[in-house]
């Protein structure tokens, strides 16, 4: 799924829709990764929102929701992961 800002939906609202029966693919919008769409107190505050309410994340298979654009700050997706890590499994 392609969650806000690329769609008018977040991805709470998203898997609020869904639940509980259907798994949720993606979540991490594209623009997320870009400097000039997002800056970094932009990406850190999207982050901490999604995380904060993502419930137990059962059924979330974490993803970029488009293609990742040639301009992507690749070092966003290590402060995706650690985001991950600290969350813990599920």
């Amino acid at each position: 799924v392609c969650p806000y800002p690329m769609t008018s939906c977040t991805l709470h609202q998203i898997r609020e829709a869904l639940r509980p029966k259907i798994a949720t693919w993606g979540g991490i919008p594209a623009v997320a990764l870009v400097e000039s769409t997002m800056d970094q107190n932009e990406f850190n505050v999207y982050l901490d929102e999604v995380f904060r309410k993502l419930g137990t994340g059962a059924g979330l298979i974490f993803g970029v929701s488009d293609a990742v654009a040639p301009d992507s700050d690749i070092s966003r997706f290590d402060i995706i992961k650690r985001k991950i890590d600290e969350f813990g499994s599920v």
